[in-house]
């Protein structure tokens, strides 16, 4: 029958009427109708409700009506699970109802066997166990009891759910029962008509068992539930669904007055448990606001006596954690997104400075903007040769919840900079990346602000996002010089001094010098194994790089193509950025003459840690020994100016060399010799391989004076903030921004000038300039918390607004509070140190064990036994092989 069925069709005494939602089932509907219809119960109706199906399965349900009077077919435009549901209840003329899931099977006795347990129709719910059905790829399925109701006992007599409130625990499995028909007209029971699939099963499990008056149980089950359907996993449902079922749930209980302990300690399980699974599985990223206000939504519907009494202490945190009046102060929060090529916390430490500007400031976000979220993207630095596409994923990062990190893996453009000193053309532009991008953007914004730290691991044509997302600001720091210089440095290596504006492609080819270029190919197939178990065969591995077309990266191009990534750099940041910070001033006059916007540039010198606890003025008086300190590292890095620094030192009189003292920091080994003689004039020499923070405190107290020998632009080194913010004045080359910390000429020396500085050195040993001009006209160093406050403008992101709470919101805070403190560990030392010793005493054992056995086995080996053992056994052993 195609037209909707009536009830006054049927005549028959039907014991129970099976209702099959159905919406594009066909791989398996053939072997659940027929399962169904070899049923034992022959009394039986079976309602097939196709809910819009666009494949094969209403020609399917169609056949089995055609040869079988038992089958009524109702075809509707498609409404849902419960809406299907609804109509097969309004055309069932059964005494009972039960429903099978259009991709699950039954066992041939399971009706006839439900019916029997009902009493002759005594009995309003008879509720059996179900198989969990695991099915391979081969289609072979292995079959599991479910055990959810483990502890419901197998019980003689009917019950409800007052008596044994168990039953409300598991799976709803509503399929693997039976229904008193009066029950649910009586009741006036419906399915919620929710999109899709909906959970529709929640509601009508707990209306039914609250009104029921008798329910059987056994633990036999009957039911076959494919538990992994091809196309059917949760992965990415949505959210909205488990919480609004569960309020659901938690309103019938409400309605029928189910309000006892034991029953309300089960559905808080539940709720908890689909608090759980949301967490994990439901794609919530980009309305975390969203699902917090949900999750707040239901548990507000929950008595919290009863999870500080009957709960463990981790589902007691859940609880507190999502209902806490924090997540939903701010209504309206604003969203930040920060780039840069490598992770802010990355173990490998990579990025350098501006990794750890990153670092600062989004922490200090955190701390003054708690409606703001900070979202964080990477690219160019994870890859993965297991899958041929470029995608983002989401990452831990040190800051947890409070800041969101993402990578870009597979980009196309690599980074850092110099794998692209072959072929600059890689990075103008990628549509695979733009387009990744795109998608990122766009799902997780809308974005106040995106503050560009790089643009390495990036194409140019991403930038011209802007015109597409035009009411979020787009930002660039000028960290280093790769917009204008492909190096980054700005320093032309080949002539051994600062680059121009009007360099030529000729500049450029000597100063890269890719006459010994790497296999950056190679290289990329290499990132792509780290971390990947898999066993990539030598075509799997080139097929990967082919899909990136990696190999671009090993053309040696023009060298004009380094003017052009240029021109290209700096045309699109002007036309596609709201601001352009730079970092001191040299780095503004540099970015001027190098044709940016100079309307768009913003001084904006970046906050430190140390200048939160800086000193303002020298940590110590100058006594009969001028101590002077350098923190360098590369003895042999030409544009930091250490050997500039030895050559220049070297030439200090002797007269006065004997009078000062030198601290010298390097990473390199083996030349601490060539150093003391060079520099034997000297009073005495402290050399110090490496150092960390840690360590400042101690190289740099009694310090008189640092220097700053840089002969690149460097924007601003963290040397000398680090060495003035410990009291430390600095004698700075005029390249880069170190010497900016001061305003007096006193201390600033012409870059690579041996006899100027050694003429602003003599003025300062001799006291012609005094130390403490260098503070008079010191300006003092910018904090994080000043930086953030300029940033705070740049991104707009205005003021934030005081909120209010309620009583009953300060006490859930107090609450939250009090078990934070409470179960607040301190991790014991002598504990752990008594398990590293019990651990250590085993594997003492254990060594003892191992070569007590093989001296037991050397001198087993030694005797005549066994030596007439092996040659009786040679050739038995010998016809084996």
């Amino acid at each position: 029958m195609k037209n909707e069925l009536k009830k006054e069709m049927s005549t028959q005494n039907v014991k129970v009427s099976i209702i099959v939602p159905i919406y594009n089932a066909e791989k398996y509907l053939k072997q659940c109708l027929g399962s169904i219809q070899s049923q034992t119960l022959k009394d039986i109706e079976i309602i097939c409700v196709d809910d819009g199906s666009t494949d094969s399965s209403p020609e399917i349900m169609d056949s089995f009506a055609e040869k079988d009077s038992r089958f009524k077919v109702v075809h509707k435009p498609n409404g849902g699970n419960g809406h299907s549901m609804n109509a097969g209840l309004s055309v069932a003329t059964g005494e009972y109802i039960g429903c099978v899931e259009a991709d699950d099977y039954i066992e041939k006795n399971m009706f006839e066997k439900l019916y029997l347990y009902s009493n002759d129709g005594s009995i309003d719910i008879v509720k059996s166990n179900f198989w969990n059905c695991y099915e391979d790829e081969s289609g072979k399925i292995t079959k599991v009891v479910n055990e959810e109701r483990n502890n419901m006992p197998e019980l003689a007599l009917p019950f409800t759910i007052k008596e044994y409130p168990q039953i409300l625990w598991g799976h709803p499995s509503i399929w693997s029962a039976i229904y008193k028909r009066s029950l649910i007209e009586e009741n006036h029971i419906k399915f919620k008509e929710a999109k899709g699939g909906g959970w529709v099963d929640n509601p009508f499990f707990f209306e039914t068992m609250c009104c029921a008056k008798s329910i059987y149980w056994t633990k036999r089950p009957f039911y076959n539930y494919r538990t992994e359907v091809e196309g059917s996993s949760s992965k990415g449902y949505d959210f909205n669904i488990p919480f609004d079922r569960m309020q659901d749930n938690l309103d019938v209980l409400k309605r029928y007055n189910c309000q006892d302990e034991e029953t309300l300690k089960l559905a808080y399980a539940r709720a908890l448990m689909y608090l759980c699974g949301a967490i994990n599985e439901s794609d919530y990223e980009g309305k975390e606001q969203l699902f917090y206000s949900k999750a707040r939504e239901m548990l507000e519907k929950i008595n919290p006596m009863v999870i500080r009494d009957d709960f463990n202490d981790n589902d007691k945190k859940i609880f507190l954690k999502f209902k806490s009046p924090i997540k939903n102060l701010y209504k309206d929060r604003k969203k930040v997104l920060i780039y840069n090529w490598v992770p802010f916390d990355n173990p490998n430490r990579a990025g350098g400075g501006v990794t750890v500007y990153c670092r600062n400031l989004i922490q200090t976000i955190i701390q003054n903007r708690p409606d703001v979220d900070v979202y964080f993207l990477s690219s160019g630095w994870a890859y993965d040769i297991s899958k041929k596409e470029c995608y983002v994923r989401k990452i831990k990062n040190i800051f947890g919840d409070r800041c969101k990190t993402f990578e870009v893996v597979n980009s196309p453009v690599p980074a850092p900079q110099d794998m692209l000193f072959g072929n600059p053309e890689v990075a103008f532009e990628s549509e695979i990346l733009k387009d990744t991008i795109r998608k990122f953007i766009t799902k997780y914004g809308q974005f106040e602000a995106i503050h560009f730290n790089n643009i390495e691991g990036l194409s140019l044509d991403i930038l011209e996002l802007k015109k597409e997302f035009n009411n979020t600001k787009f930002i660039f720091s000028i960290h280093n010089y790769v917009p204008m210089c492909m190096t980054g440095f700005y320093f032309n290596r080949d002539k051994h001094v600062n680059c121009v504006p009007d360099c030529t492609a000729n500049d450029c080819d000597k100063c890269i010098d890719r006459s010994n270029m790497r296999n950056y190919a190679q290289e990329m197939i290499d990132r792509g194994l780290v971390n990947n178990d898999g066993n990539f065969d030598v075509e799997r591995r080139y097929e990967w790089s082919d899909y990136f077309s990696f190999d671009r990266l090993n053309i040696k191009k023009d060298a004009s193509e380094f003017i052009e990534f240029k021109k290209r750099a700096t045309k699109t940041l002007n036309e596609n950025m709201d601001s352009i910070l730079c970092v001191s001033k040299k780095v503004m006059k540099i970015a001027i003459d190098n044709g940016f916007d100079r309307k768009k540039l913003i001084l904006s010198y970046i906050g430190t840690r140390v200048a939160e606890f800086q000193m303002g003025r020298s940590n110590c008086d100058r006594d009969k020994y001028l101590k002077v300190a350098y923190l360098g590292s590369n003895l042999d890095y030409e544009e930091k100016g250490y050997p500039f620094l030895l050559d220049s030192l070297a030439k200090v009189k002797k007269e006065y060399a004997m009078n000062i003292d030198l601290v010298l920091t390097t990473t390199t080994q083996g030349k601490d010799e060539m150093i003391r003689e060079k520099l034997k004039s000297f009073h005495n020499i402290e050399i110090i391989h490496g150092y960390n923070h840690g360590d400042l405190n101690r190289i740099l107290t009694g310090v008189n004076l640092g220097i700053i020998p840089v002969l690149w632009e460097d924007n601003l080194p963290q040397v000398a903030i680090e060495m003035v913010s410990f009291g430390v004045p600095i004698l700075s080359s005029d390249a880069g921004g170190a010497s900016e910390l001061t305003d007096s000429d006193n201390f600033k020396f012409k870059a690579g000038s041996i006899d100027d500085f050694l003429n602003k050195f003599y003025d300062i040993y001799e006291g012609k300039t005094n130390l403490t001009e260098f503070w008079d006209n010191h300006n003092g160093l910018c904090t994080n918390q000043m930086h953030y406050e300029q940033i705070e403008q740049i991104y707009n992101l205005g003021k934030i607004e005081n909120v209010v709470l309620t009583g009953k919101d300060v006490s859930e805070l107090v609450e939250e509070n009090t078990f934070l403190y409470d179960h607040f560990v301190i991790d014991d030392v002598s504990t752990y140190n008594d398990r590293i010793e019990n651990m250590q005493k085993e594997i003492d054992r254990l060594r003892t064990e191992r070569d007590d056995f093989a001296w037991r086995l050397s001198e087993t080996r030694k005797s005549k036994s066994y030596k007439l053992g092996m040659l009786m056994t040679s050739i038995p052993r010998k016809m084996k092989k």
